[in-house]
């Protein structure tokens, strides 16, 4: 008896709408903050340090739930929710779906930072590539070749700082065969893979391009779960449209 007083006071909690309101500000403050970072360290390392991170630290030493951390919590807390408050009826097939496919984006998300793959590609200009290298040393052979046609540096203005630079590739393979702009917020993404604009180093003769190359067999997912979301919403609107008309017309 009081084993079963103690789950559901915990189902309880874990399914408070104040846990809702401080995941969901949580989740805010850190989306904002990473497209505040974004801007000026670029996508690539702005999902390498807040969005696919489990725990950061503001100014060095202050720690903070990362958005993955976030994310777990919100699926623990949508499941719970479903559980103590979801009952079996037609009316409900709406709100089903609606849970079904934020279940859908937050798993996926996570499980996306857990099998993805990510290796560089370091180009000078005129030179092409179809292979790049993982962190473990060994080269991945790519589905495509990449041909540097350009690189360009932007600084800030009476600096040597670099506030923007960018490639323009030429992309070749299996369905694909044409040019690509990336820049730091402008990645260039095909099939399964993302290419985003890493780096830079000097050399001698011109700066070479690094590419970040990022396989995510799961990067379909969000599109898909956000299409199960407005399946949801229009069901529940239309059922609720449904029953106002039926008592208004008694």
């Amino acid at each position: 008896m009081r084993r079963q007083s103690f789950l559901r006071s915990s189902l309880a909690t874990i399914a408070s709408p104040a846990l809702t309101v401080g995941v969901l500000v949580s989740l805010l403050l850190l989306v904002a903050y990473g497209t505040i970072f974004q801007a000026t360290h670029g996508i690539l390392e702005a999902h390498r340090r807040i969005f696919d991170a489990w725990i950061l630290f503001f100014a060095g030493c202050i720690p903070f739930p990362g958005v993955r951390s976030i994310i777990l919590l919100l699926c623990i807390h949508l499941l719970a929710t479903g559980l103590a408050r979801f009952k079996r009826s037609r009316r409900n097939i709406g709100l089903f779906f609606l849970h079904l496919g934020i279940g859908v984006m937050l798993v996926g998300a996570a499980a996306s930072g857990m099998i993805r793959s990510e290796s560089i590609l370091t180009l000078g200009k005129g030179e092409t590539s179809s292979s790049s290298a993982a962190e473990n040393g060994r080269d991945q052979k790519l589905p495509f070749q990449c041909t540097l046609l350009d690189f360009s540096i932007h600084y800030h203005p009476g600096t040597t700082t670099p506030a923007d630079f960018a490639s323009r590739l030429h992309v070749k393979g299996p369905g694909i065969d044409r040019d690509a702009l990336i820049s730091m917020n402008r990645p260039f993404r095909f099939r399964d893979y993302t290419v985003y604009q890493s780096s830079y180093r000097e050399d001698d003769v011109a700066p070479l391009s690094e590419l970040a190359i990022v396989k995510n067999p799961l990067r379909p997912l969000p599109p898909f779960a956000a299409i199960i979301i407005a399946v949801g919403l229009i069901l529940h609107f239309c059922i609720k449209l449904a029953l106002f008309s039926r008592k208004i017309h008694g």
